[in-house]
């Protein structure tokens, strides 16, 4: 999830991220030609399980960070643990968690990606720092430092797996970038998925 800023701040993705009501199905047959012009008979359980772009590590921080997103339906979890070794081995030196609803805005059919919805991310406090849960005023009292690197503003976004159902894809935001509905994505970034754990 293109390091979930998904959630785009997820998955992607966060994620994302992140979902409330609205849950969308296809009036439309599942397209089995192969030819990805789709948007085929699917539900919000499409997304459903945990997804992970794996370890990334950071030449910058010296740190690794593992990013998770599970989706139950119209919520999901992000987590983010911290390491201080190149392959998010040993204990996590930090971790955050954020809880988003996701508001499912309907099917999207699109040329490069499967099971396509539209979908509004909103993220829900409290946030967890470090096991300290921390209400919207209390997590902006934090110094920027303490802060959660997650994102915590709505995001306006797409969500769309591989024709199996094992990576999740958000919108590529050379399309959109998901601040307001109006700029939602119209396509899919294939180049950075999230994997089905």
């Amino acid at each position: 999830m293109k390091k979930i800023t998904l959630m785009k701040t997820f998955l992607t993705s966060t994620l994302t991220v992140l979902f409330l009501s609205g849950c969308g199905g296809s009036d439309s047959n599942f397209d089995t030609s192969g030819d990805n012009d789709n948007d085929d008979d699917t539900t919000v359980s499409t997304f459903n399980g945990t997804w992970s772009e794996g370890c990334f590590y950071d030449n910058n921080t010296l740190e690794s960070d593992f990013i998770s997103v599970t989706i139950n339906d119209a919520s999901s979890t992000v987590s983010k643990e911290f390491y201080g070794s190149i392959d998010c081995s040993g204990s996590s030196i930090r971790s955050e968690t954020v809880s988003y609803n996701y508001t499912y805005q309907g099917d999207i059919s699109l040329s490069n990606c499967y099971n396509g919805q539209n979908v509004d991310i909103i993220p829900q406090f409290p946030i967890t720092i470090n096991s300290t849960s921390y209400t919207e005023a209390e997590h902006a009292a934090l110094s920027s430092a303490k802060q959660s690197t997650l994102p915590l503003a709505t995001s306006y976004d797409l969500l769309c797996t591989d024709q199996f159902g094992t990576v999740l894809y958000t919108g590529d935001e050379t399309t959109g970038n998901g601040t307001t509905s109006t700029l939602r994505p119209t396509e899919a970034d294939i180049t950075n998925g999230l994997s089905k754990l």
